[in-house]
């Protein structure tokens, strides 16, 4: 059954980052507002009940630090962690003196941010989002947790790679998935080659998704790719 783990709200200036970032989380099923400064995070805190917020320091307006003391007084139950390249030791020292239950410092190990975030929804629980974890695309029925894309009675087996690309873009169904969320998130690489490699992949999901006329995968100039399904 697939489940949401947790709500995060991630404040982070930097939009490219905090995309990649969001992205990332949310194919690990976390639901991710993302805002990039504490006045427009104080809004979104009003209306929504957020399991965690993961915090830079340095940004405009107001910094992590004064969101961080205004959580604390009018949010008491809620945590936050930094994640910020203010890596001197007081500055380490004032995050956890603020109240935050941890503080990473850039550039981290995503797999490391993971483990934590996880670690901290499975003391709030999880939220049921579908009854099964079969994604429907066009008339092909794919399961992330097996890997497999079926259709008339016929299965083929992803690769892992295969299959975290068909996730990204079914989660951006009909809009565009950057080119370098895709190769930061799969192969933790934005470099020419890597994006070389993953042009065979969507080639190789394209055949894969042939036999339905319905369904694209869209090379969109300069920006990435989009999955296309025409109702």
């Amino acid at each position: 059954m697939e489940k949401i783990k947790g709500h995060i709200l991630l404040v982070e200036d930097d939009k490219n980052f905090a995309m990649v970032l969001k992205s990332y989380l949310e194919i690990h099923f976390l639901k991710v507002d993302v805002v990039t400064n504490g006045s427009e995070a104080l809004k979104l805190l009003k209306d929504n009940n957020y399991d965690l917020c993961i915090l830079d320091v340095v940004m405009p307006i107001m910094d992590g630090y004064e969101l961080a003391k205004l959580i604390k007084k009018n949010y008491p139950q809620l945590k936050f962690i930094f994640l910020t390249s203010r890596n001197l030791k007081e500055d380490i020292l004032t995050g956890y003196e603020l109240g935050a239950i941890d503080y990473l410092c850039k550039p981290f190990d995503s797999e490391i941010l993971l483990v934590k975030v996880n670690a901290l929804m499975d003391k709030v629980g999880s939220i049921d989002i579908s009854e099964n974890q079969e994604i429907h695309i066009g008339n092909y029925i794919f399961n992330p947790s097996f890997r497999t894309l079926s259709i008339n009675n016929t299965s083929k087996k992803l690769t892992i790679k295969e299959s975290k690309l068909l996730q990204l873009l079914y989660q951006h169904k009909n809009k565009v998935l950057s080119r370098d969320v895709a190769q930061n998130i799969i192969w933790g690489d934005d470099s020419y080659f890597i994006g070389r490699s993953m042009d065979v992949f969507v080639s190789k999901l394209r055949k894969y998704l042939s036999e339905d006329s319905r369904i694209s995968i869209e090379n969109i100039r300069s920006e990435g790719f989009s999955l296309r399904i025409d109702d």
